[in-house]
C-alpha cells in the first residue's frame, strides 16, 4: 500500500474513534466534572456570629445543688431534729425566747463529718428538760442512704455532762430521714438516763421542709421531752418539769455557705408538785420565738 493511502486510512480511523468518544454517556462525563469539582472545593466550617454566642445564656449551678442546699435538704438545719445524713459540716448559733419558761434561750452546735458515716458533734445549750444549762457531746453514724436504700437512717449516741440537776444524761437516738419528691421528712427518737440509773427521759422530734425556690426552704419543726420515769428520793421534795414541748413553722434562706433560719410557734412546759403533790401539775403555754445562724464547710 502507498504512503498517500496508508495515510487516508489512518485519518480515517481516528475520525471514528473520535465519532465514538463524543457519542457516550454525558451524564457520566458531567459526574466525573461535578467530582472533580467537589474535590477543589476548599473546605469550611460553620460560622457562629458573636450574637448567637452571645445569646446563649451561661450556665449556673443552683444554690441547692451546692454544699449548703445539700445540707439544708438533709435536715441538718432544723432547730430541734437531728437529721439521719452524716455527709455535712456545719455549725448552728440560735437564739430566741420561749415564752412557756418566760426565759431566753440559746444553742450553739458544731458537727463534723469524719469519715464514711461517721460525724461527731459539740455544743452547748442553755436549757434541758429541767431548764439547766449543759454541753453536748456527740456521735452519729449514717447505717442506710436514700440514695442506695431509699431511706436515710442513722444512730446517735450522746452525753450531756450537766443534764438532770447536774448528773449527767446518755442518751441513745434512732434517726429517719425521707424525701418524698422534694419534700422532706426528718424524725429524731432518743432513750436516755442518768449515770445512777433512776432517771429516765424520752425525746422526739420531727420536721419537714419544702423547697419554695432553691434558696428558700419552709417546712415545720417540733420537738417533746418528757420525764419517763424517776426514782431519785432527792427530786421529790421539789416540783420538777415532766414535760416540755416546743413546735412552729419555720424558713431556711440559704446565702452562699450560711443559712438563716426563723421559727415562730408555742412552747408549753408541765411541772408535778413535790412529795405527795406529785398529781398536782401545772401546765404553762407560751409563744416560742427563734432565729437561727448556720454555716456549711
Amino acid at each position: 500500500m502507498s504512503s498517500p493511502r496508508l495515510t487516508a486510512v489512518l485519518c480515517f480511523a481516528a475520525a471514528l474513534a473520535a465519532a465514538k468518544a463524543s457519542s457516550a454517556d454525558p451524564s457520566t462525563a458531567s459526574a466525573v466534572e461535578s467530582a472533580r469539582g467537589e474535590n477543589d472545593r476548599p473546605l469550611t466550617t460553620p460560622s457562629v456570629s458573636p450574637a448567637d454566642e452571645a445569646s446563649e445564656p451561661p450556665v449556673a449551678a443552683e444554690p441547692r445543688s451546692t454544699r449548703t442546699g445539700r445540707a439544708v435538704s438533709a435536715g441538718a438545719f432544723l432547730p430541734f431534729t437531728v437529721g439521719a445524713s452524716s455527709d455535712a459540716t456545719y455549725g448552728t448559733a440560735a437564739s430566741g425566747y420561749d415564752g412557756a419558761r418566760r426565759a431566753i434561750v440559746y444553742e450553739g452546735t458544731a458537727d463534723a463529718h469524719v469519715i464514711g458515716g461517721l460525724s461527731v458533734r459539740a455544743g452547748y445549750a442553755s436549757h434541758d428538760l429541767w431548764g439547766r444549762a449543759s454541753a453536748v457531746f456527740a456521735s452519729r453514724y449514717q447505717l442506710l442512704s436514700q440514695k442506695r436504700h431509699g431511706i436515710d437512717l442513722g444512730v446517735a449516741l450522746a452525753y450531756l455532762p450537766q443534764n438532770i440537776e447536774g448528773e449527767g444524761l446518755v442518751k441513745a437516738s434512732l434517726l429517719v430521714g425521707r424525701n418524698l419528691g422534694q419534700l422532706g421528712l426528718f424524725s429524731s427518737m432518743s432513750y436516755g438516763q442518768d449515770s445512777e440509773g433512776d432517771d429516765h427521759q424520752a425525746e422526739l422530734a420531727v420536721g419537714t421542709l419544702y423547697p419554695l425556690v432553691p434558696a428558700v426552704f419552709v417546712g415545720a419543726d417540733a420537738r417533746a421531752r418528757m420525764l419517763v420515769f424517776s426514782s431519785d428520793t432527792k427530786h421529790g421534795a421539789i416540783a420538777q418539769p415532766v414535760v416540755d414541748v416546743a413546735a412552729g413553722p419555720l424558713a431556711h434562706y440559704v446565702l452562699g455557705p450560711m443559712v438563716l433560719t426563723s421559727q415562730v410557734g408555742v412552747s408549753a412546759l408541765a411541772t408535778e408538785g413535790p412529795g405527795s403533790l406529785r398529781a398536782a401539775s401545772e401546765m404553762r403555754y407560751g409563744m416560742l420565738a427563734l432565729i437561727t445562724v448556720g454555716f456549711s464547710l
